[in-house]
């Protein structure tokens, strides 16, 4: 009989998502391995959110709720301390966890030692979203043990759209001594974007980590998405859910950063709270601010030109740089997507990260062709047409 000899814990904070979150437990819940835990942190929710968790009477399923309203960072920190030991790995309300497939980061752990196993970038977008039913995937089903130092010297030259590459606790298990490891005051998370915080701060925290390229999480894209709701609008258009995220977040932004609808400012102002608060393992580490507010000249969309154009002129104020000398250097080939609509954007860029990945970009067009209306069955499908 095989032994399942490591924990795994994955915990879900939300807020007020309770029909998402319905069926990313149930796909949490999908699963033979028997040493492992589900926490839904809930955020002072005002719905039905504790009875929707409830409704599942599942020893393997714990509810916590903060009792206060609290910023997004401060639930996850909340979560996380109801961690003791082994991996954990944080997902959406909105995001899915394929059938099955905890065996498959328990071999990968067993086998490869690390203290982190990451799989890329699936996609799932909901219902009601700009893509709607579109699921993304890889074809490859290998891993592969990466160099931490490797590859954050690669986020450095800014290529990378995101922080999905590194060793992060959103939608990866990272094992909790290497949290622990970055922790300050019971406090980790030190950034209002936790996702690319916890990327970030691992590298520092370990020197390997094992990334998949088969999927085992997907990251969910709904019509409340934090980062959907912020990024696909127009200034005048923001909604609730932006608004309440940018009034109860009480970690200020970086003060050396503008803030934008742009991915690559959203990390860096994570990386440039982990120099401020850990300066001994940060020291070497130098921002080049030409190529990186160049490199954010290039997500530019129709909705965000203006917008992003002001912030990275201030920005330039701010570190010196020549605006026009970097307007001059912004690749030619992006040039197109400016004028793109954040559906049709959000589709190539996709498409753009899959590709890189894995040679091929593999995708379902839309789901509901299928039956796919939300994240379990999606899930479900996924796992019939992965290798």
């Amino acid at each position: 009989m095989k032994v399942f000899d490591n924990k795994l814990t994955i915990i879900i904070p939300t807020r007020e998502r309770a029909d998402t979150l319905y069926h990313t437990i149930r796909t949490c819940l999908n699963q033979t391995y028997s040493n492992y835990h589900i926490i839904v942190s809930d955020n002072f929710s005002q719905d039905n959110t504790k009875e929707v968790v409830e409704s599942f009477n599942d020893d393997r399923l714990s509810y916590i709720n903060t009792n206060k309203r609290c910023s997004m960072s401060e639930n996850f920190d909340f979560a996380l301390s109801h961690v003791k030991d082994g991996y954990v790995m944080s997902i959406g309300d909105d995001d899915g966890v394929l059938p099955n497939s905890l065996e498959y980061v328990n071999e990968i752990i067993n086998t490869t030692k690390c203290d982190a196993v990451v799989s890329h970038n699936a996609f799932y977008s909901w219902p009601n979203t700009p893509n709607p039913n579109k699921l993304y995937w890889s074809d490859k089903s290998s891993y592969e043990v990466r160099n931490t130092k490797e590859w954050l010297s690669k986020y450095l030259k800014f290529n990378m759209l995101y922080t999905f590459d590194l060793p992060g606790v959103y939608c990866g298990f990272v094992k909790k001594e290497a949290i622990e490891r970055m922790t300050k005051n019971g406090i980790f998370f030190r950034s209002a974007t936790p996702d690319s915080y916890s990327a970030l701060a691992m590298c520092f925290a370990m020197g390997n980590y094992a990334y998949s390229y088969k999927a085992f999480a997907v990251h969910g894209s709904s019509a409340k998405s934090n980062g959907a709701a912020y990024l696909s609008k127009k200034k005048e258009e923001v909604g609730e859910e932006v608004i309440k995220f940018f009034k109860e977040n009480t970690i200020p932004f970086h003060s050396d950063i503008v803030m934008t609808k742009a991915f690559r400012v959203c990390s860096l102002e994570a990386l440039l709270q982990l120099k401020n608060n850990f300066p001994e393992l940060t020291k070497g580490i130098e921002i080049d601010w030409k190529l990186f507010l160049s490199k954010v000249l290039t997500e530019r969309q129709e909705h965000t030109k203006e917008e992003i154009e002001d912030a990275v002129m201030k920005m330039c104020s701010l570190h010196n740089v020549d605006y026009n000398e970097i307007l001059s250097i912004v690749p030619s080939k992006y040039g197109h997507l400016r004028e793109l609509s954040f559906k049709e954007l959000s589709s190539k860029l996709m498409s753009k990260m899959l590709i890189k990945v894995s040679g091929k970009n593999t995708k379902i067009e839309d789901a509901s062709n299928y039956g796919v209306y939300n994240v379990y069955d999606a899930m479900i499908l996924l796992k019939a047409f992965q290798k």
